[in-house]
């Protein structure tokens, strides 16, 4: 796999890379809304900003098999999402980004089959941080999620979803569930899992 260093545009690079391809992103400020649609490796560099413009989502994933690590992302509308993982999108790693001064959501992950990695990202956002909707089957460890205005971690027709070391405070819900049949319950929590500094137990 080829390697490439931006500090220019994320979507550029995202144009002219190859599956299985590396981009680093350099320090800066990115403003700009990428689409990633390809099996990437994308790695900021001193916490590079990407910043939406308050318009819509900013970073969709669109592929499977793309890591997307060490950004601050920033500035999307009610209702859009920071990082939103579509439904044709499967084994994906979103890892150490922050999520902040947002008007919509943190992370969602829209019907993805699953075997998705959420760990170590510090959200807080006006609604809700993390939102799995109809994504089975994803693990989600190590993130620090304060300050939301709506939940923290919010699971909807999603089963069989792993929570390991997640942290939220501070939410006005910490954590939710939303399901239409009982398998969708089936969910692996242990009380690692703290909410206002006391653990979960489900």
């Amino acid at each position: 796999a080829a390697s490439d260093v931006y500090k220019r545009q994320i979507q550029k690079a995202i144009n002219k890379a190859s599956n299985g391809d590396e981009i680093l992103v350099l320090e800066g400020t990115y403003p700009e809304n990428p689409i990633v649609n390809k099996s990437l490796w994308i790695h900021g560099h001193n916490y590079p900003i990407i910043d939406g413009g308050g318009s819509g989502d900013i970073v969709t994933i669109e592929s499977s098999n793309v890591t997307f690590a060490n950004f601050i992302i920033q500035n999307t509308s009610a209702g859009s999402h920071a990082v939103r993982v579509e439904s044709v999108s499967y084994n994906n790693t979103i890892s150490r980004n922050t999520i902040q001064n947002c008007e919509g959501f943190g992370i969602l992950v829209d019907g993805s089959i699953g075997n998705n990695l959420i760990i170590g990202n510090d959200i807080s956002v006006k609604q809700s941080g993390l939102f799995l909707l109809l994504s089975p089957s994803n693990e989600i460890r190590d993130n620090n999620l304060h300050n939301n205005g709506e939940y923290g971690i919010f699971l909807e027709s999603s089963g069989n979803n792993t929570l390991t070391n997640n942290l939220m405070t501070n939410n006005k819900y910490n954590f939710g569930l939303e399901c239409d049949s009982l398998p969708e319950f089936n969910q692996n929590i242990d009380n690692s899992n703290m909410v206002d500094g006391k653990p979960i137990y489900y």
